[in-house]
């Protein structure tokens, strides 16, 4: 199983993704309830990793797509989302 630290890793990575696609960022704040302005704090609130790795794991073409930028598997952002949250809590 992979290691917090290294799945908050891929979720700081899968974070920078959506903030880079405008239109992501914008449906992910839609969706949470995260303003721009709130943004910061979110990302230290528990569960926001899981949410944002939800959130990339909804759809697979933006999952290749986020993997593909960050230099990583797939695999390896649902591996972070299953060590952050391993019984399948959600964010």
């Amino acid at each position: 199983m992979m290691k917090r630290a290294e799945a908050e890793e891929i979720g700081i990575g899968v974070l920078n993704y959506v903030a880079g696609e405008p239109e992501l960022l914008t449906r992910f704040l839609e969706l949470t309830g995260v303003t721009p302005a709130t943004l910061r704090d979110a990302v230290r609130a528990p569960g926001f990793f899981v949410s944002i790795l939800d959130f990339v794991l909804y759809d697979d073409a933006t999952v290749m797509a986020a993997a593909n930028r960050m230099g990583v598997k797939p695999e390896d952002i649902v591996s972070a989302r299953e060590a952050l949250a391993p019984h399948g809590e959600f964010g």
